[in-house]
């Protein structure tokens, strides 16, 4: 391995950290309550260490929910039912979803409180929506198509 992979890669690790650490302060003090200043200081690094990896505060909220998005999880629990019967399916993935929102309840409750103020935030999320939804229509169009489900506007 070279110098350079390695050092991309602990740079990664870090990043990784200052989101997820940013994330603890989110839940603590609220994402209006936490500064730049005092994630430095729970990081025990500089604050300019911190604008290397996120130009902004608000760069940052978006870096956290990109990490903590849905998106990969829905896309997972949907797929996994493919060619499976709908009846035993629809409530799998019912529960799974249940399970994972529950699991991270207060991850998601901070990024949803968070989207009346921003946005691109609201966006985001947004898409992670209309993602899942297409994931599931392309499941029960499959459903259709295998003569287990009837065509139907929903």
């Amino acid at each position: 391995m070279n110098v350079q992979s390695t050092r991309a890669e602990r740079a990664e690790e870090r990043k990784i950290q200052l989101i997820q650490l940013a994330m603890t302060l989110f839940a603590e003090e609220g994402w209006a309550g936490t500064s730049m200043r005092k994630l430095a200081q729970r990081a025990r690094v500089s604050q300019g260490l911190i604008y290397h990896y996120f130009s902004s505060k608000e760069e940052l909220l978006l870096q956290v929910a990109d990490h903590y998005s849905l998106a990969p999880v829905l896309r997972s629990i949907v797929q996994a039912q493919e060619g499976k019967p709908a009846r035993e399916s629809l409530l799998t993935i019912c529960r799974e979803l249940y399970a994972h929102l529950c699991e991270r309840r207060d991850s998601y409750w901070i990024l949803f409180r968070e989207t009346s103020n921003h946005p691109e935030l609201c966006a985001r999320l947004e898409g992670t929506r209309c993602e899942f939804t297409e994931h599931l229509d392309h499941y029960l169009r499959s459903r259709v198509q295998a003569g287990e489900l009837k065509e139907h506007n929903t």
